[in-house]
Formats: C-alpha cells, sequence, structure tokens
C-alpha cells in the first residue's frame, strides 16, 4: 500500500468517526428517533438535528447541522450548514450549505443537488448526476465513484473504478485498481441492494465529457483510459507503484539485509527520541503545574508498590468493565425508548452514552501513556539522589529528567518496553486509586464532628 493510501485510509477511519461518532456539544438540538422521521416541506427546524432512525427524509429546511444514523437517508430541502451522516443508502437532491461528511453502501447525488463547501465520503458506490454540484473539493475513500457532477476545487480518491464526466476546477489525484483483477467484486456479496449503482470499471477513465482545469495525477499500474473530447490543462501524469524485492520475487541479498536492518534500527531509534522529547515536554509541565499531585503519586508508589501493583490491576479491569457496561447500557436505554416511540430519549442516550465512552477512554490513555511515565520517573530521579546525593532529590526537574532518562534507556531494550510500559502504567494507576482514597479519606475525617 502506498503512502498515499495509507492517508487516504486514515482519511476514511477520520471520516467514520465523524460521521457515525461524533456529537458535538450544543446549546440547542432536536433529537428524533422511530422508525421514520420525515422533515415536511413546510417545515423549518432551527436547531441542530439528531436523527437515528429506519428511515429519514428531509423535505424541509434545517437551519443548523444534521447529525443522522439510519437505513435510509434522502435529504430533498435544504440543510443551512453541515451534514453529517451514515446509511446504507444515502440520497441527496437538495442543498447542504456547508460540508458534508458521509458514509454508507450506496451514496447519489442528483441532478440538482448542492454542496456549498467541500465533501468528504465513504461508501461503495459513489455517484454525482450531471447538474450536481460540489463547491469546494471531493474527498473519496470507497470501491467505485462515478462522477458526472461538477467539482469547484479538487478531486482527491482511492477507489478501484473511477470515472469523470464533470468538470473539475482544480487537480485531480487518484489511487485505482489494477484493470486486469476485475474476476472478484464485492457486488458478488450484494445482491440485495435496495438501490440500483452503476458499474465503474476498474482503473480511471475519463469520459468525453470530462474538464480539468488542473493536473491529473494518478497512481496505477495500467494507464488511464482518457477518451477523445476530454480536456486536461494540466499535465497527466501516472505513477506506477514500485513493488518490494519481496513482491518481484527476488532473493533478499545480504546487503539488502543489512540495509533493512540498519533502517530498522534508525526508524526505532527516531521513535525513542520522538517519545522522549514528547515525555520531557509534558513531564516538565505537570512537575511545574501539578507539582504536589505527582509528588503524592510517587510516594503512594514508593510507601505501597505491591498495594499500587494490586490496585492498577483492578483498575485496568474496572476499565474495560466500566466500557462495557456504559455501552451496553446505551444500548439498551436507546432499544427500550426506541420500543416506547421516545426518540428524543433515545437520542439523548445514544449522545450521552458515546460522550461518557469517549471521555472515559481519552482520559485512560492520556494517563497511562503520558502522566504514567512521568510520574514513574519522577519516582526514579529521587530514589536514585537519596542514594547518591539526597540534596538534589529535592529539585522536581532534577528528578524527573534523570529519571526519564533511566527509564528511557531502559525502554530500549525490545523484551523490556512492553513489560515495563505495562508496569509504569499499572503502577500509576494504582498510585492514583491510593490517592483518591487518602483524600477521601481525609475528607471524611474533617466532616466528623469533634467528640
Amino acid at each position: 500500500m502506498s503512502s498515499f493510501q495509507k492517508a487516504l485510509s486514515g482519511l476514511a477511519l477520520w471520516l467514520v468517526f465523524t460521521a457515525v461518532v461524533f456529537v458535538p456539544a450544543a446549546y440547542a438540538a432536536d433529537f428524533r428517533g422511530g422508525e421514520r422521521v420525515v422533515i415536511a416541506a413546510d417545515q423549518v427546524i432551527d436547531d441542530d438535528l439528531y436523527v437515528s432512525a429506519q428511515e429519514l427524509v428531509i423535505d424541509g429546511t434545517v437551519n443548523g447541522d444534521v447529525y443522522a444514523v439510519a437505513q435510509t437517508i434522502t435529504i430533498n430541502g435544504t440543510v443551512a450548514f453541515d451534514v453529517n451522516a451514515a446509511a446504507q443508502t444515502l440520497t441527496v437532491n437538495g442543498k447542504v450549505g456547508s460540508d458534508a461528511r458521509l458514509a454508507g453502501q450506496a451514496i447519489t447525488f442528483g441532478e440538482n443537488s448542492q454542496v456549498t463547501r467541500s465533501l468528504l465520503s465513504a461508501a461503495f458506490s459513489l455517484e454525482t448526476k450531471p447538474g450536481a454540484r460540489i463547491g469546494n473539493d471531493l474527498l473519496l475513500v470507497a470501491y467505485q465513484g462515478l462522477m458526472a457532477g461538477d467539482v469547484g476545487k479538487d478531486v482527491i480518491a482511492a477507489a478501484n473504478g473511477i470515472e469523470l464526466r464533470g468538470t473539475v476546477g482544480g487537480n485531480v489525484r487518484v489511487t485505482v485498481g489494477d484493470t486486469s483483477a476485475n474476476a472478484f467484486s464485492p457486488r458478488m456479496f450484494m445482491r440485495n441492494m435496495p438501490v440500483s449503482v452503476p458499474t465503474v470499471p476498474a482503473g480511471l477513465t475519463v469520459a468525453p465529457s470530462a474538464v480539468i482545469a488542473g493536473d491529473l495525477i494518478y497512481e496505477s499500474q495500467q494507464p488511464a483510459r482518457v477518451e477523445s473530447g476530454s480536456r486536461v490543462t494540466g499535465p497527466v501524469v501516472q505513477q506506477t507503484p514500485v513493488p518490494t524485492a519481496q513482491e518481484r520475487g527476488e532473493p533478499i541479498t545480504l546487503a539488502m539485509q543489512r540495509a533493512q536492518q540498519t533502517q530498522a534500527l534508525v526508524d526505532t531509534a527516531l521513535d525513542h527520541a520522538r517519545r522522549f522529547l514528547i515525555l520531557l515536554l509534558l513531564g516538565l509541565l505537570a512537575v511545574w503545574l501539578l507539582p504536589k499531585f505527582v509528588s503524592a503519586l510517587a510516594e503512594a508508589i514508593r510507601a505501597k508498590p505491591l498495594g499500587s501493583l494490586g490496585r492498577g490491576v483492578l483498575m485496568v479491569v474496572g476499565f474495560i468493565a466500566a466500557l462495557f457496561i456504559i455501552a451496553l447500557a446505551t444500548l439498551l436505554f436507546a432499544l427500550l425508548f426506541g420500543v416506547l416511540t421516545l426518540g428524543d430519549l433515545a437520542g439523548l442516550v445514544i449522545s450521552t452514552g458515546i460522550l461518557v465512552f469517549g471521555a472515559l477512554t481519552f482520559a485512560y490513555s492520556v494517563f497511562t501513556s503520558y502522566l504514567a511515565p512521568v510520574v514513574v520517573s519522577f519516582l526514579i530521579g529521587r530514589a536514585i539522589f537519596d542514594r547518591v546525593q539526597a540534596s538534589w532529590a529535592q529539585n522536581r526537574v532534577v528528578a524527573f529528567v534523570t529519571g526519564l532518562i533511566w527509564l528511557s534507556l531502559i525502554s530500549v531494550v525490545p523484551i523490556l518496553n512492553a513489560l515495563i510500559g505495562i508496569l509504569v502504567a499499572v503502577l500509576a494507576l494504582g498510585a492514583l486509586a491510593l490517592w483518591f482514597g487518602a483524600r477521601r479519606a481525609g475528607m471524611e475525617a474533617a466532616a466528623m464532628p469533634a467528640v
């Protein structure tokens, strides 16, 4: 896989995340759910619209963003701002006032559809019909794409087959499949698709009606089919993926093995250096802004190492259990409110569950990946200076930096790297539990009336 394909794969993951999972905070919002949600042609919603349903039809106007998950979504009306949606089939015949981020099996933009800014999509099939208009960029990760509509700026895409029929106001940069590998198609597993989708051959096809105002750069094993009558203002550049020696079936020589080993060592060294610099900067901030907290956690590990270890294991188990309970409770309550046709409550439960799940996961990741090594480094530095030069142990910065250097050097050993990472995270989690317990005991003691 090329670097361009990897970048587009990352785009796909980000797109699905933002379109399906991310729910921003809003002061006012309209939550709806049920079997079928319809925004009538004469209806105006002056809030953001959140929908979880079997079918969503928007014939009216939404003066806000739309966040929707459904089996079928049809937008015939107007959405003033962004559309973030995921569905099996998604059809846009109306106007999107800002960006559209869409994920689905079949996505279609009708003849009068318009996206004022950019379209980001992940799909099996994307089709923009003649008359459809994307104001800025079109970014696509799909099995196939048929683009007969107009795009104001650039097209960036990765797909097995792409056919350009409309006008592109900027550059086109795409990665396409091998035209000699048409034997397999995901269509054989999609025989019951609710809508018909076009058939786009593998590779890149530039139809006679296509107009590209900029460059055409494509990555493919075979040349593109640039038909007579099409107009490309800039150069047409084919980039052929360079196979590795293993892919070419060539024997690996001793020089190649040494080069690979050297490159692996350099990459590992750079990874450790980046990790050290990140922890150094974050650690200096933590020691400066949270000196008492860092010292308290380090002291908890020093005073009760086995207690910290045991409580840390329990914290890891508790974190996994908490995520499972949150996900299960969100699903069950959403289904319950859906059965009771309480769509507003179902949407609120889903939004709250996602936010809590995400916040808990984020806090756990930040603590175990960054704050835990800072605490343990501080502990190691103090332990060293307590034995060598006790007066230096009182300098938090010197103690932290010294401990971080030792911890980083030990972590360079491949076998120890993973074990030390787990041990550091578990010890810090246990220290956090001890710290919370001590604070709670202190508050309870202060609240007890004097006898």
